[in-house]
């Protein structure tokens, strides 16, 4: 309350001002009427002036507005960082939150990394976490752990295992009756030479458990093309018994340097330019997708395989039958007794709903007809 004026003639009546604390500091006709800074009244207590009253009850306000603050960020960071300290309770703590999952691919020239926030799960503690801990490979005060699975599409079992800690490094072997982590060294690539022989593969140790070393390996190695075969490597740090770091990179093999062959070409003489290092080309797509009504899952029956999130009419069926002896069919509801609104034997359907194995489908006949609908679709039936 700045100014009192007259509603008649405009006449100032009364004028406070006050310092950033709401004490007034210069004043005319202080007792005219009783309200103060932030339109608040007056109020007097046994033993206080005003100046102080304003004081403490500014102080007071402060106080518990930072408490408040305080608080909610506590809240918030207990929230973000679960706490750990075995493998059960890190297989909770994963479950239900999303953290970056990155995607590299090569396309033209370069290297493309897509950043997703995606649901991670991690294989290798659910089947191996018993072992994990009884070893002590894992310290869940203070820890920064890389998991690399080599893995082939389609198989249920990963080709290789290993895990890393500041304990070491380790294989994880199995197999019909044992479960076996072998301790190994880490290689140093830098002794290394380029080799023709067909099975030849450079190692992409010890760059691949640095925290900045698949970025390195991406732009100086070439990618495989070819195959179903995948790489992943999961980060995790712990700090106190809590989780404070989760990320995931999933890529294709990566073969031989282009620096090595560079040199190689030179020693053999052959006059080939080649461009020295991979472009990295970032794409980001950060969104969460859970209670996005923009985005849906596939939800897929190994619980160890997190859903898998797309923005609605972004993806495609493709279903047909080779001996052409199957029909399927688009129902009403998502229920084979509902009715059927049309039948085909191949077409490309795109996705716009999920609700387990039924996708809410649109598909366009040969005369350029729409049609929406319900179809079950078993997951080995998925080609997306």
């Amino acid at each position: 309350m700045r100014l009192t004026c007259d509603g008649n003639s405009g006449e100032i009546l009364q004028s406070m001002e006050y310092l950033p604390s709401g004490v007034t500091y210069n004043h005319r006709n202080y007792s005219m009427q009783p309200y103060r800074s932030c339109g608040k009244k007056e109020v007097t207590l046994h033993g206080f002036e005003r100046k102080q009253v304003h004081i403490l009850m500014n102080l007071m306000n402060k106080f518990f507005i930072y408490i408040i603050i305080t608080f909610t960020a506590f809240t918030s960071v207990q929230a973000q960082h679960p706490r750990v300290c075995d493998y059960v309770s890190l297989k909770h703590a994963l479950k239900g939150r999303e953290f970056e999952v990155i995607t590299a691919r090569p396309i033209d020239k370069a290297i493309e990394l897509l950043h997703t926030k995606e649901e991670i799960r991690i294989p290798t503690i659910g089947e191996f976490g018993k072992e994990i801990d009884s070893l002590d490979i894992i310290d869940y005060n203070g820890d920064t752990v890389y998991i690399y699975r080599r893995l082939m599409l389609g198989w249920k079992e990963d080709v290789s295992i290993d895990i890393k800690s500041k304990k070491g490094a380790y294989r994880i072997n199995k197999d019909e009756r044992n479960v076996l982590f072998e301790q190994f060294e880490i290689e140093d690539k830098g002794k290394e030479e380029c080799d023709s022989t067909p099975d030849y593969a450079p190692s992409i140790y010890p760059d691949l458990f640095e925290w900045d070393g698949m970025e390195k390996l991406l732009k100086d190695r070439y990618m495989s093309l070819l195959g179903q075969a995948r790489e992943e490597l999961t980060k995790l740090i712990f700090d106190k018994y809590r989780l404070v770091h989760v990320d995931k990179i999933s890529f294709s093999p990566l073969t031989f340097s282009i620096k090595k062959v560079d040199e190689m070409y030179k020693r053999s003489g052959f006059k080939k330019e080649l461009k020295l290092e991979n472009t990295l080309i970032h794409v980001y797509d950060t969104i969460s997708k859970k209670n996005n009504d923009e985005y849906i899952s596939i939800m897929h029956e190994d619980e160890n395989i997190p859903p898998t999130w797309f923005k609605k009419g972004s993806r495609e069926i493709h279903l047909w039958d080779y001996e052409e002896k199957q029909e399927f069919f688009i129902y009403k509801e998502p229920d084979t007794e509902s009715p059927k609104v049309y039948k085909f034997k191949e077409g490309i359907l795109i996705i716009y709903d999920i609700i387990g194995n039924w996708y809410y489908v649109k598909t366009t006949d040969q005369k350029g007809k729409e049609h929406y609908g319900w179809i079950k679709i078993e997951e080995n039936m998925l080609a997306l």
